[in-house]
């Protein structure tokens, strides 16, 4: 049976959501684990897909992207007036 999340493992995910680089080690100093029994669960909850995986987050503007949108319109009826 598959075990729910406890306020351990939802530490673990704010500090890796945080900071996708921290080390192991790290993470076991802040949640109060053996670095060894942090790592047994950030692999059990990659294992069962509670955790999907580790995302670098951009600065679009400091990349020069600006904002881009696409945007379709559908009209019922096409008819000057109502436009």
């Amino acid at each position: 049976m598959q075990k729910s999340p406890d306020r351990t493992d939802f530490e673990i995910f704010s500090l890796l959501r945080d900071n996708a680089r921290i080390t192991n080690k790290e993470i076991a100093a802040k949640v109060g684990l053996a670095a060894s029994i942090c790592l047994v669960r950030v692999r059990n909850l990659m294992r069962r897909g509670t955790l999907r995986g580790f995302h670098a987050h951009e600065n679009a503007k400091d990349l020069g992207v600006g904002l881009q949108a696409m945007i379709a319109v559908r009209l019922k009826r096409q008819s000057h007036e109502e436009v």
